[in-house]
């Protein structure tokens, strides 16, 4: 409840002199009785005031087609531009470790963006809520870009992975996963005590406060079925998303010796199939508004894909692995947008915002837990493998970092000692994917049983509509009369001109 009108005006004029006191004694009593009324008002709405919660506006904005293609064009760009930036970074991952000699550090150099991403995921949300969509990705894109300038120019490692965690912070964000295993053991009192404190700073984080909005992070979303059935899919879509970007990429340099350039391009049927089948099962939600089908489906297609991924050794045919990665983007694109839709559908406008922040948040979380489980299992492997050919440690430690030397002969190994680190490669590879392809199937079924149906139309859908129609039309309009104001100006211009041109040349003599 805010001021009242005349208290509002009052208090704006604080330079007007005081009047004269009236003579009358009832204009005096007046005059009191009115002020003592203006300060009782004043009580009552600072109390107010005190007591309401500050609330966050709806700021859905139904535009016309016309503007709906030039703002899609625009966010498309920025979703192609990130997109990029992620499959550039996994194929070229090998070379960069090589450049900087970085070894084990260059995990790091994904892992830096994608924890930023994670951490700065929610607050994206929040703060478009507070300052407005537009300005808050004018910010992530100027992070983003002044984060891959410095990367680009960087001259250390070490840079390299700063510029990463900026550039990250701004394509949208959890240190101590990264850190475990690779740096430091899993098992070391920094990693545990950084994990520890993680988890209290998330619970105090979760608190309600009163004195900044009621419910700051919005917990009450998770009360929905739909919305932790969403929840829990993306975690697994996160999770098996970057296993496959990163180490299907890596595993064609490893077993089959390619070079990071054609390593991408071999990728190219999963990304391809992936956005292609995105694109399919939106324009089936936007024609039949039904999207649980399409959800529970493609995670069941993608366990199978992840089944056949695990497969994979020196000695597939190359048909097969394309085969095997198209059915994998197959299930995977169409477990990418209908999620977002059945999660947005499940709630109010108000709290779209953050039921989308809160759903990238947690698919970047499995992202990040990703890198370090999937690093994990196959060092691990590979591990075992040297230590049956009794290695030395250095020797073993090589191979570890980067494992493309079994197959680029940097390493002083015999052709057997090669064949038992690509098998140990190998081994690692089929156990990641034989847990993605459990997490995709439990995915499926989690979808099946928690993520309901909602109609996608709102009450109040057609009287939006009607609005953002009719304010196109006022605003084609006052276009339309501004084009019109400067042609009649500069028609009157041309012919004052004309006028003055005549009057100023001098008369002809006839004779």
């Amino acid at each position: 409840m805010g001021p009242s009108t005349t208290e509002t005006a009052l208090s704006s004029r604080t330079d007007i002199e005081p009047l004269p006191l009236p003579l009358t004694t009832n204009s005096s009593h007046s005059q009191l009785q009115s002020a003592s009324n203006l300060d009782q008002t004043k009580t009552l709405t600072d109390n107010n005031t005190k007591n309401v919660p500050l609330q966050l506006t709806d700021q859905t904005n139904l535009l016309p087609f016309r503007k709906i293609l030039v703002v899609f064009l625009g966010l498309s760009s920025c979703l192609i531009i990130s997109a990029l930036d992620s499959t550039i970074v996994a194929t070229a991952l090998p070379t960069i470790s090589a450049v900087f000699n970085a070894g084990a550090i260059s995990s790091w150099v994904p892992s830096a963006t994608l924890l930023t991403s994670t951490a700065f995921q929610p607050l994206y949300g929040r703060f478009s809520d507070i300052f407005g969509r537009k300005a808050m990705l004018g910010v992530a894109m100027g992070l983003f870009m002044i984060g891959s300038l410095g990367a680009g120019l960087s001259r250390s490692i070490n840079e390299l992975i700063i510029f990463r965690g900026v550039s990250g912070s701004g394509s949208g964000g959890i240190i101590t996963i990264g850190q475990g295993g690779v740096t430091f053991p899993w098992t070391s009192g920094l990693v545990l005590g950084t994990l520890l404190g993680g988890v209290g700073v998330i619970g105090v984080f979760l608190l309600p406060s009163k004195t900044v909005c009621a419910d700051p992070f919005r917990v009450y979303i998770f009360r929905h079925s739909t919305v932790t059935g969403v929840y829990i899919t993306m975690f697994v879509n996160g999770f098996i998303f970057w296993t496959s970007l990163f180490y299907i990429s890596q595993y064609f340099q490893v077993a089959l010796g390619y070079s990071p350039i054609r390593s991408g391009v071999s990728i190219l049927p999963i990304l391809v199939t992936q956005t292609a089948a995105s694109f399919v099962a939106g324009m089936i939600v936007s024609r039949t508004g039904r999207y649980r089908f399409i959800i529970y489906f493609g995670f069941s297609v993608w366990a199978i894909g992840c089944g056949c991924l695990s497969t994979l050794n020196q000695f597939k045919p190359k048909a097969e692995q394309v085969i095997f990665m198209l059915l994998s983007g197959l299930g995977a694109g169409q477990t990418l947008q209908t999620t977002t839709v059945a999660a947005q559908a499940s709630v109010s406008r108000a709290d779209m915002s953050v039921v989308t922040a809160v759903r990238n948040f947690i698919r970047y979380i499995g992202g990040a837990l990703a890198l370090a489980v999937g690093s994990s299992i196959i060092n691990n492997s590979l591990r075992q493998a040297g230590r049956s050919l009794n290695l030395s440690p250095d020797l073993l430690s090589q191979v570890i970092e980067d494992p493309t030397h079994i197959k680029n002969g940097n390493l002083n190994i015999t052709a057997h000692q090669g064949d038992v680190l690509l098998s140990g490669y190998i081994s690692g590879f089929r156990t990641m994917f034989i847990l993605n392809a459990s997490l995709a199937a439990f995915a499926a079924v989690a979808a099946f049983f928690m993520i309901k149906h909602k109609e996608l139309i709102r009450e109040d859908d057609a009287k939006r509509k009607a609005e953002a129609w009719e304010k196109e039309k006022l605003e084609m309009k006052a276009i339309r009369e501004k084009e019109k104001e400067k042609s009649t100006l500069a028609t009157a211009r041309n012919d004052t001109i004309i006028k003055d041109t005549a009057m100023r040349r001098p008369p002809v003599n006839v004779s």
